[in-house]
């Protein structure tokens, strides 16, 4: 089972009652009005994303548009304790001194898996465990540098951290155990300092056992948004657009084509590739995850062929 950056994303959302977002150069909150019992609606900008109906003061329910209901329910605490959309998908998580210990996924393509996330003995994040419902696992141990930072990962393939002054990742290297060398290095440098772009991305180089490179550039920054990213080998892209909530809208791609972003209420991408005929058509079910795929054609970045 893969561990996905989404999953932690996830984590934080019995924890938040509002979304902040900077867009076009001003900030829209999300809108909350509250009910006798708690929150009753919330969206963002001027308008209401979902309808939400508390049961108990433990227990609610969320209409979004389009009839998608998701049930939740927490413990007396705060955090929340159980997670399912009907007929799809379904979670149950276990804290251990406030801290998320265990997901238990009950219903859904991942029904009988279970993510572990065990503490050190200083309450930090010691190491991750998945287990299949066959009985395999695989674990990922962290560890960590001054200030707690994380500074290594393994799980069969080691991960080594450099870190620059601030805190940022400059220098990430994976290797066996075995390995006198790394497999892949990946370096990451950032806009300097004392600009309205400090500490930005400006580019990632990955190189390989071998010596060849594969590096990114991102330049012509917009409200802390690149506008351009070019790459090397690969391909290009350059007059990126975003819409209010910070959402990829559509670029160019070299040597000529536009693409064209949608998303749903929630956020999650629908569809990608032109605008007349899209090429990748996406299925989000109701905890955000990707339940289909549709390629309704495989083009290279050269011309329309099909490939």
């Amino acid at each position: 089972m893969e561990i996905r950056v989404k999953f932690f994303r996830q984590l934080m959302h019995a924890a938040l009652l509002g979304l902040l977002f900077f867009a076009s150069g001003a900030v829209s909150w999300a809108i909350m009005v509250r009910g006798g019992a708690g929150f009753t609606a919330s969206g963002t900008g001027g308008s209401i994303g979902a309808v939400v109906a508390y049961q108990t003061p433990s227990q609610r329910t969320s209409t979004y548009s389009g009839g998608l209901v998701i049930a939740e329910t927490f413990y007396n605490a705060g955090p929340r304790a159980t997670v399912a959309v009907p007929g799809d998908d379904g979670r149950t998580f276990k804290y251990k001194r406030l801290a998320l210990e265990r997901e238990e996924h009950t219903a859904g393509v991942w029904a009988g898996w279970e993510v572990k996330l065990l503490q050190d003995g200083r309450g930090r994040l010691g190491s991750i465990r998945v287990d299949s419902p066959t009985g395999g696992y695989r674990v990922f141990n962290c560890f960590y540098a001054g200030y707690s930072r994380v500074n290594g990962l393994n799980g069969g393939i080691v991960a080594a951290y450099t870190r620059g002054n601030l805190g940022q990742v400059t220098r990430l290297e994976r290797k066996s155990p075995a390995a006198a060398d790394a497999r892949v290095t990946t370096t990451w440098g950032y806009q300097p300092d004392g600009g309205t772009n400090a500490g930005l991305l400006a580019g990632v180089q990955n190189t390989v056992l071998g010596g060849q490179t594969y590096s990114y550039s991102f330049t012509d920054f917009d409200k802390r948004r690149y506008k351009n990213r070019g790459a090397i080998p690969g391909v290009s892209w350059t007059g990126l657009t975003y819409d209010a909530a910070d959402q990829l809208t559509g670029g160019q791609v070299q040597p000529g084509r536009t693409l064209a972003y949608r998303y749903n209420a929630r956020g999650n991408r629908e569809s990608q590739g032109p605008v007349s005929a899209p090429e990748v058509v996406l299925t989000p079910n109701g905890l955000d995850q990707i339940t289909a795929r549709n390629l309704n054609s495989r083009c290279r970045t050269e011309g329309r062929k099909n490939s």
